[in-house]
């Protein structure tokens, strides 16, 4: 680690003050590469972060970052699993996805928008990880055609939409067709955008034995519950506890399985 480094991240795992992270953003622009500071998580996982976003700032602050998640897919996903990421955010998730699957496995990360795979390109580089993870530029839909999207991350940058990237989209059958793959064990969709056309894009035929929802809120919690059941799945937090349109805002992630095995958190 660097001078740089050193300082920026000395700073943020002060005790906890006012404008903290104002002046954390503010050095790390000062002293920091744009990718930022390559950070060694308690599990094990290397991302290069930087301050500038409130995930980073706190998983530089307690090296840590979605540890229920975690701690969900180390209890549930075995050696020789094939699992499926749509939406790939800084890769973390591929990252222990991989470990958890292993070499005779297999990891896919889905993503359209290139900012996103290329930092999560970078975090799976700066990890020693068996060769099983495959970074696709596109996006899961209810069927293959072409979505006009932003190279901006955020959707909020101007300049970015008179520069619009078509992205290519595919149902998750299509997906696993092209592929030559198999029922997926898992998919990973991060994120609640494009959720719906995602799962009408299922088959009972190409169904996943588990569909893990994390993170966003879902503007039609029933709609999305609805669909779930019609697949064959049931669908419950992280507990275990069945998930109604009322309980799905408080929590984390749910989970829709078909498994009679899955390990639920107890904490």
């Amino acid at each position: 680690m660097g001078l740089g480094s050193s300082v920026v991240t000395g700073y943020i795992r002060w005790p906890s003050h006012p404008g903290q992270r104002s002046l954390a953003t503010w050095l790390s622009r000062k002293l920091l590469p744009e990718r930022g500071t390559l950070i060694r998580l308690k599990d094990g996982s290397c991302l290069w972060l930087t301050p500038t976003t409130a995930h980073d700032f706190a998983a530089i602050r307690h090296l840590d970052m979605a540890p229920k998640l975690a701690a969900f897919l180390a209890t549930n996903i075995r050696p020789g699993q094939l699992t499926i990421a749509a939406g790939v955010g800084n890769g973390l998730s591929l990252i222990r996805l991989s470990k958890l699957v292993g070499a005779d496995g297999k990891v896919i990360g889905i993503e359209p928008n290139p900012r996103s795979i290329l930092r999560a390109r970078e975090n799976i580089l700066a990890n020693e990880l068996p060769d099983n993870v495959s970074l696709i530029a596109g996006q899961l839909g209810a069927q293959a055609g072409i979505l006009a999207g932003s190279p901006s991350p955020n959707g909020k940058d101007k300049a970015a939409h008179r520069a619009q990237i078509q992205v290519l989209t595919e149902s998750l059958p299509e997906l696993l067709y092209r592929l030559g793959l198999r029922r997926a064990d898992l998919l990973l969709i991060d994120g609640t955008a494009h959720l719906q056309e995602i799962l009408q894009g299922i088959t009972p035929a190409s169904r996943p034995r588990m569909i893990l929802v994390n993170g966003g809120k879902s503007s039609d919690a029933e709609l999305l519950i609805n669909r779930l059941k019609e697949l064959g799945y049931r669908v419950n937090d992280p507990a275990g506890q069945t998930i109604s349109k009322n309980t799905f805002a408080a929590s984390d992630y749910l989970i829709a399985t078909d498994r009679e095995d899955v390990t639920w958190l107890t904490t």
